[in-house]
């Protein structure tokens, strides 16, 4: 299987690539598996740096579900992954206990509702080797280093505390840059976790930016409002394909094999639910 490495220019980037139907009748990726990358220059330092750390052992850290800024009211689930609201996301919180089922209680940290905080997120970030967050995102379109995905306030966990900017629950870009993410792969599985400002030779400029900046070699990300049913049930073959014995699948090749496990069901057959993710930086 061939690896495709694209590097999308202005509004190039919101463009489907993986959706795209090939002469054959079929969908690219499903012949392909499909990365990005800002630049040539920044894959190459992405690379690098995914190399210098492929003796790590694998530990994940997820947070799913969090109770928000607007704490969410019991009862009320969201189908969507794109806004605060008051809606809850119950298939992220089983997204990321099964998670923590496949790496194994002694290589995995779940944190679900009022224990999912941004303290919590800032306090275990450095242990791990693969950052998993499922959740509701926020695109902000006038200033996209304000888009955010959100966690549990401080308070919803009991903490009594003042709760500012560092644990408001609003995960935002600019705050990302500060974490000195050592994290091989950072999933963000939430909405328009891809977008934000086009800029000429730069990419996106947003929170995928603020991943690498802050440290991430590779980063999974949405280029839409994603359904919560489907998305888990990617994400969830996502993970399964990067660990499976004997398996060397990149972040690329991962989400190509989950995407076509996804699209076997008949109801998630349409691309809306197996194509809004995308693989960027390092393999």
């Amino acid at each position: 299987m061939r690896r495709l490495i694209i590097v999308p220019d202005g509004p190039l980037w919101q463009l489907p690539f993986q959706a795209l139907q090939t002469p054959r009748g079929t969908f690219l990726l499903e012949e392909h598996a499909l990365s990005f990358s800002p630049s040539i220059a920044a894959l190459a330092a992405l690379e690098e740096r995914r190399q210098s750390r492929a003796a790590q052992t694998p530990y994940l850290v997820a947070l799913g579900d969090p109770i928000g800024v607007d704490a969410g009211a019991p009862g009320l689930a969201g189908t969507s992954r794109l806004r605060a609201g008051s809606a809850r996301l119950p298939e992220a919180a089983r997204e990321v206990r099964q998670l923590g089922q496949l790496y194994g209680t002694a290589r995995s940290a779940v944190l679900v509702a009022a224990d999912a905080t941004e303290t919590a997120f800032r306090q275990r970030a450095s242990q791990a080797t693969v950052l998993h967050i499922a959740t509701h995102g926020v695109l902000d379109n006038s200033n996209p280093m304000y888009s955010h995905v959100l966690l549990a306030r401080d308070s919803a966990s009991g903490n009594t505390g003042p709760v500012d900017h560092f644990s408001d629950g609003r995960l935002e870009a600019w705050e990302v840059l500060d974490l000195g993410i050592t994290a091989d792969l950072v999933v963000l599985s939430a909405c328009q976790t891809a977008r934000g400002g086009n800029t000429w030779g730069e990419g996106v400029i947003g929170l995928s930016w603020s991943l690498f900046a802050a440290g991430a070699s590779t980063a999974v990300v949405s280029q839409w409002e994603v359904d919560s049913a489907s998305t888990t049930s990617l994400m969830i073959a996502f993970h399964q394909a990067r660990l499976r014995p004997g398996a060397s699948a990149g972040a690329a090749e991962a989400l190509r094999l989950a995407a076509m496990t996804v699209m076997k069901n008949p109801n998630y057959r349409h691309p809306f639910y197996w194509a809004g993710f995308i693989a960027v930086g390092a393999k």
